[in-house]
């Protein structure tokens, strides 16, 4: 392994013939950490959590089309599922 301030070389040996078959040398690389949820909170991040329920009748039965929860037939989204 021959190693210099630009780059590392390490030797390519064949196994079968128990000689020197070549040469790699690395350049530049990069080592990336994906940080779990836990991490994240054992690191200080602070979270705010809102949840709300509408519990109104006014908006009506979901069965009906003139709800404005309602389920429409095509598959496509309701007013309040747009909004989320």
């Amino acid at each position: 392994m021959l190693q210099n301030q630009n780059f590392l070389k390490l030797n390519l040996l064949d196994s079968k013939q128990k000689k020197t078959s070549g040469m790699i040398a690395i350049t530049r690389f990069r080592i990336d950490y994906k940080y779990t949820f836990l991490e994240y909170l054992r690191g200080g991040v602070r979270l705010n959590v809102i949840v709300a329920i509408d519990f109104t009748k006014s908006n009506g039965d979901p069965k009906s089309d003139k709800s404005l929860h309602a389920f429409k037939a095509d598959g496509s989204l309701n007013d309040y599922q747009k909004a989320i």
